[in-house]
């Protein structure tokens, strides 16, 4: 026969095991409450599904990375070291279209493509491209006066690229800016915002 102290503990016991049952029953069904932590052990293996082909870029001249943007259903890749966009299928690597990215000089830059209105934009050292998202098909390109710097900011019309000049492979303090009619690809104003000079 169990003793008054050894009933006491059996109903305890009972009544955290219950308690701890409903707390992760509570847990699975609350989508508020956040997910259990994650230990790096308990991470899957990493597995390579795909690789883009070495014949896209031929050559590297360029030390920076490839910049990249996804819209579904395509991931574009701006490949610097092979001065090519490429548009493929994110989940099978499949390449839809690569196009030769037209640029002046083999100075080093990195530039994000970007994506609207089912078209993509994509500037080098002396060019401004746009491409058919779909196609690859060049829409139109722009002459530039030196070397596309990160990325593109827009409004419903426009496109406003910033790039730097360069002289003798280093950039000259300053950036321009341009803003460019999105569907014809014509320049409609320029402005240069002009470095900081320590007295300033």
């Amino acid at each position: 026969m169990m003793s008054r102290a050894d009933r006491t503990a059996v109903a305890l016991t009972s009544c955290l095991v219950v308690a701890l049952g409903s707390a992760s029953a509570g847990a699975a069904g609350d989508p508020k409450l956040p997910p259990a932590p994650i230990h790096p052990d308990t991470l899957p293996t990493l597995v390579q599904t795909w690789s883009l082909p070495a014949s896209l870029a031929p050559k590297v001249t360029n030390t920076y990375a490839p910049r990249m943007m996804v819209r579904d259903p395509l991931l574009f890749i701006n490949d610097h070291n092979g001065r090519r966009l490429i548009a493929l299928n994110p989940d099978t690597g499949r390449v839809a279209w690569h196009r030769s990215v037209k640029t002046r000089t083999d100075v080093a830059f990195a530039f994000t493509p970007l994506y609207y209105k089912r078209r993509v934009y994509v500037a080098s050292d002396g060019y401004f491209h746009c491409y058919d998202a779909a196609t690859g098909k060049q829409k139109w390109q722009v002459q530039t006066r030196g070397v596309a710097v990160n990325g593109l900011a827009r409004s419903k019309r426009h496109l406003y690229l910033p790039f730097i000049r360069v002289e003798k492979g280093e950039g000259l303090p300053g950036v321009q800016i341009w803003s460019v009619d999105r569907r014809r690809g014509r320049v409609e104003w320029t402005a240069a915002m002009k470095a900081l000079t320590d007295e300033e």
